[in-house]
């Protein structure tokens, strides 16, 4: 109830504010920005059946800098954690997802940006035999993936008011969409609106601990499943 009561104040605040802002895509030299998303009760799924809702909602920062008026440095963390999934058999398991993108911007005008960059994340699983007891017996640690990634970042202003924007990211096994409202609400702080999905397809781990029973043992650089995280957000975005 909390969080749709923030989306709702969010709205409300997006349609009474004076001012336009988007995602950074105008940058020049020096300039800077720091973004932070909190997401609202996102879907977390997976193919090997640790599924459910987001716990940790503020898990998404970026940092922009620019180094000339076409290019700029870029810098994404997203660290998406399931709550708590119980079984009906008194089992339960956390599931974790680690991202990191570095990024290279081009400004191809001021409202269009392409950008080149590495994305590097990787999976955790835990689970237990017990809700009482909560003592870890698997332990699946994922192997990082390290993936040449492409993208583009777009805006749309319908007036003074009122911008959309655009968000593509894409690598082998990899997929991201975002799309948003944005407003500036103060002087270099923007609020937006926004969904987002993220796909990550073809994972694998580089270890695997069980202790059921009381034995340890180990595997490596097998398949694990694919991982979908979607869901509303809204934006906060400093300028300076």
């Amino acid at each position: 109830m909390k969080k749709e009561l923030l989306l709702m104040g969010m709205i409300g605040v997006l349609a009474t504010s004076t001012a336009m802002a988007a995602p950074v895509t105008d940058f020049n030299n020096g300039t800077k920005s720091v973004e932070v998303n909190y997401h609202l009760n996102n879907d977390y799924d997976n193919s090997y059946g640790c599924n459910g809702d987001v716990k940790n909602a503020i898990n998404d920062f970026g940092i922009t800098y620019g180094l000339s008026d076409k290019i700029a440095l870029q810098y994404n963390y997203y660290a998406p954690k399931t709550k708590v999934y119980k079984s009906t058999g008194g089992a339960f398991s956390i599931d974790e997802m680690k991202q990191q993108e570095f990024n290279i911007l081009y400004k191809m005008n001021k409202d269009v940006n392409f950008f080149v960059g590495l994305n590097s994340y990787k999976v955790n699983s835990s689970g237990s035999d017990s809700d009482t007891s909560y003592y870890f017996y698997d332990n699946l640690i994922g192997k990082r993936e390290n993936k040449l990634q492409v993208g583009v970042i777009g805006k749309k202003e319908f007036d003074k008011k009122t911008a959309v924007y655009g968000i593509i990211g894409l690598s082998s096994d990899y997929s991201k969409f975002k799309v948003g409202l944005s407003r500036e609400v103060a002087p270099n702080i923007s609020l937006d609106i926004n969904y987002q999905q993220v796909k990550y397809n073809n994972l694998t781990d580089s270890s695997y601990y069980q202790n059921d029973t009381g034995s340890i043992t180990t595997a490596s650089n097998e398949a694990i499943g694919d991982v979908k995280v979607k869901g509303l957000g809204v934006g906060l975005t400093y300028n300076f």
